[in-house]
């Protein structure tokens, strides 16, 4: 890979040495393509804004579904830790506000939505949940947190209903809960070693989001499923 190619590629990995991308992925064509799916998601299943138009993507790493966020309406605002991350970010987003920051500490008044994507499972592993409390202070009365995550019939994963029951005891309520897309699929592979032309992907794509919606509820130990959830405050 060119030199020039390589400074356009977002990182790997964060500066505590946490992968952001999947490193068997060198063609780069298997993360885009499930930006594309989840950005295909985001527009069809999140909320339009109401009253409060700002919205948080928490844990934004380099920005790739943030700027998705500005294309459904909102005006978003990225938060993440790493300073390698929010480079990236910045330079390929230069509308868009980056901030260095971390759960539970965000410097913002509330938003009308908060996303967070690939976030709780980070904070699961770290034991690092009571980074949640509070979370709620920063939503407005009638804003929405968006939970993008992958849940698996594993210990180091959660399960829809550990997720819901986390996120009801911190003072929330589900509203819906939208399959993306399984994890393990034939077709990713190929995706991967770059065997599928890439202007197939986003037929591919919607045939995925289709193929997900009709999930009944079991997964077998060795498959997961990327889901997004949407949730409101419990202000009662």
């Amino acid at each position: 890979m060119k030199e020039s190619e390589m400074s356009n590629q977002p990182p790997a990995y964060d500066a505590q040495g946490l992968n952001v991308l999947d490193h068997h992925d060198r063609r780069g064509v298997k993360s885009k393509y499930i930006t594309l799916l989840q950005e295909m998601a985001i527009k069809r299943y999140l909320p339009e804004p109401v009253n409060n138009r700002y919205a948080l993507d928490v844990g934004c790493g380099y920005g790739r579904l943030t700027a998705t966020l500005a294309a459904k309406g909102w005006n978003p605002i990225g938060i993440d830790p790493a300073y390698l991350l929010l480079s990236y970010a910045r330079r390929h987003n230069p509308t868009i506000l980056f901030c260095q920051a971390q759960l539970p500490d965000l410097p913002v008044k509330p938003v009308g939505m908060i996303l967070l994507q690939n976030v709780l499972r980070v904070l699961l592993l770290n034991n690092a949940l009571s980074a949640l409390t509070g979370i709620e202070r920063h939503l407005s009365p009638s804003g929405k947190l968006v939970v993008v995550e992958n849940i698996r019939n594993h210990p180091n994963y959660f399960q829809v209903n550990s997720l819901v029951t986390l996120l009801e005891n911190r003072g929330f309520q589900l509203q819906q809960t939208l399959p993306i897309r399984f994890g393990r699929w034939w077709m990713l592979y190929l995706i991967r070693y770059g065997l599928i032309p890439e202007k197939w992907l986003p037929r591919i794509a919607e045939y995925e989001l289709s193929r997900a919606k009709r999930w009944r509820g079991y997964l077998p130990p060795w498959q997961y499923l990327n889901v997004l959830s949407i949730f409101s405050p419990n202000r009662n």
